[in-house]
């Protein structure tokens, strides 16, 4: 028995007939399958706009006339256009909406599909909405994230901040898909990664995709493109205290956009191995100078994020081997930021004459002398620079640390 399945969409003259009826419709689709195209009916259509109604409505029709069309050629020889369906159906749409009473939001969307049907419709003025970053709960930290298709290649990027706005990370990068969906995904992906080095464990997620949303909260089913991105999300959220995910508009997603510009660059998270340690001396001897000060606001604001950077005394994650080696010269306050600056300048300034055993603790510089601190205090870096950041932008031997930063 022949149905709708079979002449709709399997057909190759009805799907492209369709594709056409799409196209004056104001929507660019090529149909593949019978199955795939409902599944985009059910879930493109639904919504309460001018453009859907009118999109409803030509799929009656058009399901209508090739129905007439098919059974005219049958049982009476009759055979007609193209041309001529597809205007019977446009004729037919346009009065279906000629007497009715049709208000729509004034926008470009709306003016194009009433020009379309060419009926009267009045158009509801714009309504403002104000929108603005949203923070996120107490001991909480906020994702933004956003991704972007151009000609050339998809990039993603999000930002880490927390309650009072501060960067904690950012991060960007090039994406191999071109569906803009994947590209939503991954930069999400990539953003729990990065939390979850930092030992976050509580995160609010903010995307201005409702699909993604969507997928991520198993309200709709992932592509096959996407599916794997998204069970390897749901594992990440699995091992956190806290998660929550929702919509924003991309007007208050602005956060996302900056990284993917070039100002990210220069962001800590991006530094070689080699930068970073420079950046520890250059603090370190800094600080070195603010300790003849009594009162010092620098060094208090860096003590105060000792809970955050360290997560208490630092040498209880070292080998007993390296903290005896570093207290034969001077004695250290293992719960001090400043302290341990002071060691890896140190150590780092005299790795030459260090005893062969504390080199392979420590590993070769600078990859590996950077990345055993790093690996046992994923979020030293950022506190520091935060800190420098806020009391010496504007120092002469700090500047190009900061040219274009993030924060």
């Amino acid at each position: 028995m022949e149905t709708h399945w079979h002449f709709f969409f399997d057909c190759k003259f009805s799907n492209q007939f369709w594709q056409s009826v799409l196209e004056w419709c104001g929507i660019r689709r090529k149909p593949y399958s019978a199955a795939n195209e409902w599944k985009w009916v059910f879930k493109h259509l639904k919504g309460g706009g001018l453009r859907e109604a009118i999109c409803r409505t030509a799929l009656c029709a058009t399901v209508n006339e090739l129905w007439r069309k098919r059974n005219a050629r049958i049982f009476t020889g009759n055979y007609r256009s193209r041309n001529q369906v597809l205007w019977t159906i446009i004729n037919e749409v346009q009065i279906r909406f000629m007497d009715l009473q049709i208000s729509a939001h004034d926008n470009q969307r709306n003016r194009e599909a009433s020009t379309r049907i060419q009926a009267t419709v009045k158009f509801k003025p714009p309504t403002v909405k104000t929108c603005k970053w949203e923070p996120p709960d107490e001991d909480n930290i906020m994702l933004n994230t956003d991704g972007r298709l151009t000609k050339e290649r998809g990039s993603y990027a999000g930002i880490l901040r927390q309650r009072d706005g501060s960067v904690v990370m950012a991060y960007h990068g090039g994406s191999k898909t071109t569906y803009i969906g994947a590209i939503e995904i991954e930069a999400i992906q990539k953003g729990l990664e990065v939390a979850l080095e930092l030992k976050i464990k509580n995160i609010h997620v903010r995307t201005d995709s409702m699909e993604v949303v969507n997928c991520i909260l198993g309200i709709c089913t992932p592509t096959w493109r996407t599916k794997a991105m998204v069970n390897s999300i749901n594992v990440k959220i699995g091992t956190m205290e806290g998660f929550n995910i929702k919509h924003t508009f991309r007007e208050s997603n602005k956060a996302a956009d900056w990284p993917l510009t070039q100002q990210v660059v220069n962001h800590p998270f991006f530094w070689n191995s080699e930068t970073r340690l420079l950046f520890y001396r250059d603090a370190s001897d800094m600080l070195e100078l603010e300790d003849r000060e009594n009162d010092s606001d620098i060094l208090k604001a860096l003590e105060n994020v000792v809970p955050t950077a360290l997560g208490g005394n630092w040498d209880p994650t070292m080998e007993a081997t390296f903290i005896s080696n570093i207290g034969r010269c001077r004695r250290y306050k293992f719960d001090s930021m400043r302290d341990l600056l002071r060691a890896i300048r140190n150590k780092l300034n005299h790795y030459i004459e260090l005893p062969k055993e504390i080199q392979e603790i420590l590993r070769p510089v600078p990859d590996g002398f950077n990345g055993y601190f790093a690996g046992r205090f994923p979020r030293f870096l950022i506190e520091v620079y935060k800190i420098c950041y806020k009391f010496c932008k504007e120092e002469e031997w700090f500047i190009k640390y900061f040219n274009n930063s993030v924060l």
